[in-house]
């Protein structure tokens, strides 16, 4: 299948502050077909994310050691404001903390079907640059305003490789 869209191989590089957020954290297996247990983690949270205090205009998927044919953590969460972070935690939800950070941020547009494209440039950019390497923290799915829906052509979210200088 052709990707609705033409991923860049430019990604921002960008330090972020840390984040905090509430979710749920569940156990996956990656696999080339990819992996549909992810879109029941996020169907079971977005059911559940009025149960986290307060407005939640940010989500993100945080990954976990992601590595072919391994299991690997992956957490479904609302970021918490400064005002938020104080919240109580709902039941089976977990708090998580993530360090400040570098990032390569890469957009991808279009439908979720078409992720994989977006994650075989991220590889072929990992790869081929000579500035920076992939550095040992999770990595983050961002869905902000721009996240409009699965499967729609105008939906955008950034994924957030984190780096260091070589």
């Amino acid at each position: 299948m052709q990707p609705t869209f033409k991923p860049s191989l430019n990604p921002v590089i960008e330090s972020k502050p840390a984040y905090h957020a509430i979710g749920l954290r569940q156990t996956h297996v990656y696999s080339e077909g990819g992996i549909p247990s992810i879109v029941d983690q996020w169907s079971l949270f977005m059911s559940r994310i009025g149960e986290i205090q307060g407005q939640h205009a940010v989500t993100i998927g945080v990954c976990y050691d992601v590595q072919p044919g391994n299991p690997f953590e992956y957490v479904t969460a609302a970021v918490l404001t400064e005002a938020q972070l104080d919240s109580p935690v709902p039941e089976s939800m977990c708090k998580i903390f993530l360090k400040p950070q570098t990032y390569a941020i890469f957009t991808h547009t279009g439908p979720i079907s078409d992720l994989g494209a977006t994650y075989k440039v991220i590889s072929e950019w990992l790869a081929n640059n000579e500035t920076y390497v992939r550095a040992q923290a999770p990595e983050l799915e961002y869905y902000d305003s721009r996240y409009t829906g699965n499967e729609r052509a105008d939906n955008e979210f950034d994924i957030y490789i984190p780096v260091v200088s070589q």
